[in-house]
């Protein structure tokens, strides 16, 4: 009875993982891509450097390859193209 069950269940959760598991995926990588997405465009809009406090990367994040590759990644990663998802 609880081997039967426990198949049963197995399967089930088998089921809504191939299911339910690129939906999640999608939803995680594009509301990732949207912050990422915002915190860039606050950045250009306000004129102030993506990295608080200055450190090691705030002369490459304000140049403009830097900014460029901030907002590339973004589209990169709601395309699914840099999730680094393997099959």
């Amino acid at each position: 009875m609880i081997r039967e069950r426990a198949a049963a269940a197995s399967a089930w959760l088998r089921t809504a993982s191939s299911v339910f598991g690129p939906l999640t995926d999608l939803v995680v990588r594009l509301w990732l891509a949207g912050a990422f997405l915002l915190a860039q465009m606050h950045a250009y809009m306000m004129d102030a450097p993506t990295v608080p406090g200055g450190g090691l990367l705030q002369g490459v994040m304000v140049s403009v390859p830097g900014q460029g590759f901030q907002a590339l990644c973004p589209v990169l990663l709601a395309l699914g193209l840099a999730a680094g998802r393997q099959r």
